[in-house]
């Protein structure tokens, strides 16, 4: 399932349009959802574009925008209705998604997190104290604002209230409708970068591995990916979550050794530029060969 562009209904993305093409080649059928029907909550038609399934249910995997955890449950039960079921779960995609959700199986391999439920800052000066000591990394349960990073991302040890809450307000401005669920404020771990953008930003050395069903879906390149021991610790992680389709970003500490930034749900976890569609949708193809007819 991919998204259509806004402009011209039934019509892929541009955005999409490799990773449909990638897809047929790859032998997977394709059908195309409206992502902005399913955010304004029209479901049915979010689903106008995938042909009803005649005699059975086919299973299916989503690439497109990010949902929130009601807009997903919307689209999933809509497609049910069609005869598809994504490969994620509602509850799959909610845990993968959220980062509150996936830290209790992350913890220990991934920064120091705490979070507020809402965007109350008061509430989040009163967490900040226990973390105040380091450096913080500032997000809401799905995103950052590290395009601005010394404005509405980064908290320097020991910031002071009034700093503090103009740091969080703008985050609050930046994200403004998108802003989902609360604060997350996560302990500073310096990473090996490769400099900073022109945005103020550190370019981390870091990977993003696709997982389906627990397992690695491709290899990375040499010199980027994570030693075997790292690995199998990341592969261990994978299986503790629901997802059968998921992604887990790593990257390479100063202190040595590797560590999970995030992880995503797979079909809302963008390709890295490094990553080639085509390999992409054979390996994937290649996965799931001698299951139930897919469909993406």
């Amino acid at each position: 399932m991919l998204p259509d562009y806004a402009l011209r209904p039934l019509t892929v993305d541009p955005d999409f349009k490799e990773e449909r093409e990638a897809a047929l080649r790859a032998s997977f059928e394709v059908s195309l959802y409206s992502h902005e029907a399913a955010v304004a909550g029209d479901f049915e038609k979010a689903v106008r574009g995938c042909p009803r399934v005649e005699g059975g249910e086919r299973a299916a995997v989503l690439r497109g925008w990010m949902l929130t955890d009601a807009q997903y449950a919307g689209l999933y039960g809509a497609l049910v209705e069609r005869g598809y079921r994504l490969v994620n779960s509602p509850g799959a995609y909610s845990e993968a998604h959220y980062l509150p959700l996936a830290y209790p199986k992350l913890e220990g391999e991934t920064p120091e997190t705490l979070y507020t439920v809402g965007g109350d800052i008061d509430e989040a000066w009163a967490l900040y104290q226990r973390l105040r000591d380091g450096d913080v990394i500032l997000k809401d349960y799905v995103k950052s604002a590290k395009h601005r990073w010394d404005e509405a991302c980064f908290i320097p040890a020991g910031t002071g209230r009034a700093r503090f809450g103009e740091i969080l307000g703008t985050f609050l401005a930046e994200r403004d409708r998108l802003f989902e669920k609360g604060f997350v404020l996560r302990r500073y771990v310096p990473l090996v970068t490769r400099g900073r953008d022109m945005r103020g930003y550190p370019v981390a050395k870091e990977a993003r591995l696709f997982f389906v069903d627990g397992e690695n879906l491709l290899r990375l390149t040499e010199g980027f990916s994570p030693p075997a021991a790292s690995m199998e610790r990341f592969r261990d992680l994978a299986r503790r979550f629901e997802s059968r389709f998921m992604t887990m970003d790593v990257a390479e500490t100063e202190a040595g050794g590797w560590i999970v930034i995030e992880v995503g749900e797979g079909g809302v976890s963008g390709l890295p530029p490094s990553l080639i569609a085509d390999d992409f949708y054979d390996a994937l193809k290649a996965r799931w060969s001698g299951r139930a007819q897919q469909a993406v």
